[in-house]
Order: C-alpha cells, then structure tokens, then sequence
C-alpha cells in the first residue's frame, strides 16, 4: 500500500478531513513519535469512562463535551478537536480510538519500517462523517518547555498549526 506523505500534492475534492502522515518539511513542530508510547496511549484512550457511549463534543461548552481532548503517553499523543468553534458532532471514545489506531498503524510505523526510512512522525485523519472533526497521532515538540507541557497542533483551513500560532 502506498500512503502520500506528501498531503499537499493530493487534491481533496470534497470538504472532508482525509488521512495525512506529518512529516518534518510539513509539519515541523511534531517531533518523532515512538510507537510503543502509542499503544500505550491507545489503552489509556480504551479505559476513558464512557468509552462506547455516544456523546455530543463540541468546543462550544453549551454544545456538548468541551473540545479539544488529548490522551498522552510519553512520546505519544492522541489528540480530538475541531476546526471551528460553532460545529458540534455525537461521536463515542471507541469511534476516536478506532481512527487513532488506523493513524498509528499506518503514520508511526516500527522499527522495521524506520530501517527502510519511512518516517514515524504521526498523522491526522477526519473523525466519522464529519467534515471539521478530526483526530491527530502524534508528539508535538513543546515551545517553552520548562513546564513540561504538550502544545498541540490544530487544523485551521486545513493547515496544521501549534496552538501558540495566531491566525489573522
């Protein structure tokens, strides 16, 4: 199977958010991310509390569960926002998990694929059949990290950017 690293080349004739892997010319400010950290997050996300049922998330808290949310393990994060802060979408912890996985399965690769060059950087992958909700694997490199925190990335007009960026 072949995957373009490149998401720039391929046209997107519908609205939809389609898989990308990150790669450092297109996404600079995600680091490499270690996949056995990602299992690990893929647990933690598995035992969220409510994790089949169906919730409304919006990043409107009078919407439903306040977006974005995040799920970490070391080099790993897993991370579920939207593009805008009107848009609310139903959708269960299970539906989140089953496109992380997808992401780490196909964006962060193992050892064997890292032998061949392919890059482990992570990826980014709409969520259900929602145009503006999407779901990013991934290890942000912190700016100021003195305290430690992770700074994630967000998708505005389809460009990913680290949360401290201005969009004007």
């Amino acid at each position: 199977m072949l995957i373009d690293l490149n998401p720039t080349i391929k046209a997107n004739t519908s609205n939809r958010i389609e898989l990308r892997c990150f790669t450092p010319e297109t996404s600079p400010h995600v680091g490499e991310t270690n996949q056995n950290d990602c299992r690990d997050t893929l647990r933690i996300l598995a035992r969220t509390r409510g994790f089949t049922n169906p919730y409304q998330f919006s990043r409107d808290p009078r919407r439903g569960v306040r977006l974005p949310l995040v799920w970490k393990s070391r080099e790993c994060v897993i991370f579920v926002n939207c593009e805008n802060d009107h848009d609310a979408y139903t959708f269960r912890f299970a539906d989140v998990l089953v496109v992380a996985k997808r992401l780490v399965d196909i964006c962060v690769g193992t050892h064997e694929s890292e032998r061949w060059g392919l890059l482990r950087w992570g990826g980014l992958d709409g969520l259900g059949d929602s145009q503006t909700f999407y779901v990013s694997v991934g290890y942000p490199l912190t700016l100021g990290s003195a305290a430690g925190s992770v700074i994630p990335v967000e998708l505005v007009n389809g460009t990913l950017l680290d949360s401290t960026t201005g969009v004007s």
